[in-house]
C-alpha cells in the first residue's frame, strides 16, 4: 500500500462553492490556503460556483478563483450557475446569459472538450467537463442532450492521443455537475424531508444514456457534485465490461447550507493521489474546527498500475481478452556461463509470414544458433528451423534485430511463434566475472559488487498483455535466500532516465533452487526490464 509519502502529484475536486452564502465561518479562505499547500497539478470544480447566476457574483468568483495562482483551474458549470437559486421551473434565465458566458468564456468552452494533465513522469490526465445545466429543465435535474453526448464521444476518444498522452499511462477523467447513479445517504435525507416519491428528484433524467456513452468511451473517474453528499460508485455492463467507470461525488467545499451559509462542520473536498507505484487513490479532507483535516480512513484505492496498463492496452490494440498477446522468455545461465534463451510468442499475427524482434547482451556479443518455428495452440510444430540470423539493431546500443520469414503461407491462428538462440560465455555468475566487465557494461544498479542487473527484455516491438520471465541459475551460483534477493526493475528509453522498482517482487517465487519466474501483466512500452540478484563470491560448495 502507497503512503503519503509516495505521493508525486495529486489533483484536487472541489463543489459547490456558492459564492454568494458568505458567512458565518471563514471557510473560502482557509479552503484557498489548504489546497495551495498540497501543490497540486491542476483544480477542478464540478459547478455551483455561484449561488446565483449575475453580473456581481461573477465578478466575485472570477477574483476568488484568481487567488489560486498558477495552478490550472477547470470548471463545469451547476445549475446555480445557470438559474436563480439553481431551480429551472420557475427561473428567467435569459438575463444571465450574457453574464454567465462572460464568465465562463475563460472557464469552460462550452462544448465537451478535453485538457491533458501531466502527473509524474509516467501518467497523464486527460479531463473532459461537460455542461449537464445547459437543457437543465425540471427543477433541478439534469438532461444531457444527444449533441452533447455526441461530443462527450468525441472528446474521451481513446483513438486519439495528444502528443503528451503517448507512450504514457492514461486516466480518463469527466467533469459533471449532476450525479449518475442514486445515492444512500441523499435517499434517506430525501425520505425523510419530503417523501420516497422525491428521492430520486435531482439524478440526471437520462443518467443511463451518459453512463453507456461513458463505458463505451472507457472513461475511468466521473467527477461530480450537487447534492453535497460524499460518494463512490463503479458502473459497468456485461457486453462492456473493460469499460468501469469509477463515479465520485463530492460535498460542498465550502459546506454550504441552503438559506444559511458556510460552516466548516458541513465542507469537505476529495484530492486524486498519484503515487511513485503508479497506484491512484482517493482522498477525502473534512472542515474540522477552523481547517481541514483526513486520515487513512478517508483515503481509498481507485486503480493500481495494472489497471491502467490493462485498459490501455485493450484500448490500444482494439481486441478482447481472448486475442490478447502473450509473451514467455526463458533464460538458461550454464556453468560454462553461455546463456541459451526461449522466446516464445502467442497469438501473434504474421505480417507478410515475417516475424521480426530485439535482443540485447550487455556484452555486446553477437547471439548464435538461431532457430524460429510455429506451433498451433497445442505445441504442434506447422512450419520452423527458419531465420535469417542476426543483425545490429542500429537504434540501441549492444542490440541485433531477428528477422525470420516463412517461406509458405501460414492460415492457421493463432500462431505461437517460438524462437531459440545461445551467447557464449556472457554469464556474469560471481564477483570475478564482473570485474572483466567494462564499468559501462555493469548496469545501472551494479553496486559494490553485490548486485549485477541482467537487462532481459529491450523495449518491445510489440506489446503483450502478459509477459512471463524465468531464469535458470546453475545450484552452486543460485543467490542465498531467493527469492528475497532477487529483484526486478523498469527504465524507460531515452537519455537519463531513471530507474524505478515496480511492485512486482511479490510475484516472483522460487520452485527449486535456481530458478526464479515473475509474470508481468500488461507490461509498459518502450520500457526496459532488469532481474537483479545478488551475486555470490564464489561457488557453493556442493555435496
Amino acid at each position: 500500500m502507497s503512503s503519503d509519502s509516495n505521493v508525486i502529484a495529486t489533483v484536487v475536486h472541489l463543489s459547490d462553492i456558492h459564492f454568494g452564502f458568505t458567512g458565518p465561518e471563514p471557510v473560502w479562505d482557509e479552503l484557498v490556503r489548504f489546497v495551495l499547500d498540497i501543490k497540486p497539478a491542476a483544480i477542478l470544480i464540478t459547478g455551483d460556483i455561484v449561488n446565483t447566476p449575475g453580473n456581481k457574483l461573477f465578478n466575485l468568483a472570477q477574483s476568488e478563483l484568481k487567488k489560486f495562482g498558477d495552478v490550472p483551474v477547470l470548471i463545469c458549470p451547476g445549475n446555480h450557475d445557470r438559474h436563480w437559486l439553481g431551480n429551472a421551473l420557475g427561473s428567467l434565465q435569459l438575463p444571465f446569459t450574457r453574464d454567465f458566458y462572460y464568465f465562463l468564456k475563460d472557464w469552460f468552452r462550452g462544448a465537451p472538450h478535453y485538457e491533458v494533465l501531466d502527473l509524474g513522469a509516467r501518467i497523464v490526465a486527460r479531463v473532459t467537463a461537460i455542461d449537464s445545466s445547459d437543457k437543465c429543465s425540471y427543477f433541478a435535474r439534469s438532461f444531457v442532450d444527444a449533441d452533447t453526448l455526441k461530443n462527450l464521444a468525441q472528446a474521451v476518444d481513446n483513438k486519439k492521443q495528444d502528443d503528451k498522452e503517448k507512450g504514457k499511462l492514461n486516466i480518463r477523467i469527466v467533469m459533471t455537475h449532476h450525479h449518475l447513479l442514486p445515492v444512500v445517504s441523499l435517499e434517506a435525507k430525501y425520505d425523510q424531508l419530503i417523501g420516497p416519491f422525491q428521492t430520486a428528484t435531482t439524478l440526471t433524467v437520462n443518467a443511463g444514456t451518459v453512463l453507456k456513452t461513458l463505458s463505451e468511451g472507457h472513461v475511468d473517474l466521473v467527477l461530480h457534485g450537487h447534492e453535497h453528499e460524499k460518494n463512490i460508485a463503479k458502473y459497468t455492463t456485461i457486453e462492456n465490461r473493460l469499460g468501469n467507470v469509477t463515479i465520485i461525488g463530492a460535498g460542498s467545499s465550502t459546506g454550504t447550507i441552503t438559506g444559511k451559509g458556510w460552516y466548516f462542520s458541513k465542507a469537505s473536498f476529495n484530492v486524486i493521489e498519484v503515487c511513485e507505484d503508479d497506484s491512484i487513490w482517493l482522498r477525502t479532507y473534512f472542515g474540522s474546527g477552523k481547517t481541514f483535516s483526513s486520515s487513512t480512513e478517508n483515503r481509498h484505492l481507485l486503480f493500481e498500475a495494472v489497471d491502467l496498463r490493462r485498459a490501455r492496452y485493450y484500448l490500444t490494440h482494439n481486441i478482447d481478452e481472448t486475442e490478447a498477446l502473450g509473451l514467455k522468455l526463458h533464460f538458461r545461465f550454464l556453468v560454462n556461463r553461455d546463456i541459451i534463451v526461449h522466446r516464445s510468442y502467442f497469438n501473434i499475427s504474421l505480417i507478410d509470414n515475417t516475424h521480426e524482434f530485439s535482443v540485447y547482451s550487455e556484452t555486446g556479443k553477437l547471439p548464435k544458433d538461431l532457430k524460429v518455428w510455429v506451433v498451433d495452440k497445442d505445441g504442434n510444430k506447422i512450419y520452423g528451423d527458419v531465420g535469417e540470423g542476426f543483425y545490429v539493431d542500429k537504434k540501441r546500443t549492444n542490440a541485433w534485430r531477428c528477422k525470420a520469414k516463412f517461406p509458405v503461407q501460414i492460415f492457421q491462428f493463432p500462431y505461437h511463434v517460438v524462437t531459440s538462440y545461445r551467447w557464449e560465455e556472457v554469464g556474469m555468475l560471481t564477483r570475478e566475472h564482473i570485474d572483466k566487465l567494462p564499468a559501462q557494461s555493469r548496469g545501472p544498479l551494479y553496486s559494490d559488487y553485490l548486485k549485477h542487473v541482467y537487462y532481459l527484455i529491450p523495449p518491445l516491438d510489440k506489446m503483450p498483455a502478459t509477459l512471463d520471465i524465468s531464469v535458470d541459475l546453475p545450484t552452486e551460483l543460485a543467490p542465498d535466500d531467493a527469492p528475497g534477493n532477487v529483484f526486478v526493475y523498469t527504465q524507460a528509453e531515452g537519455e537519463n532516465c531513471p530507474v524505478h522498482s515496480i511492485a512486482l517482487t511479490k510475484t516472483i517465487y522460487s520452485s527449486g533452487e535456481g530458478h526464479y519466474a515473475l509474470r508481468v501483466d500488461y507490461p509498459d512500452p518502450e520500457t526496459k526490464y532488469f532481474l537483479a540478484w545478488l551475486v555470490r563470491n564464489e561457488p557453493k560448495v556442493m555435496h
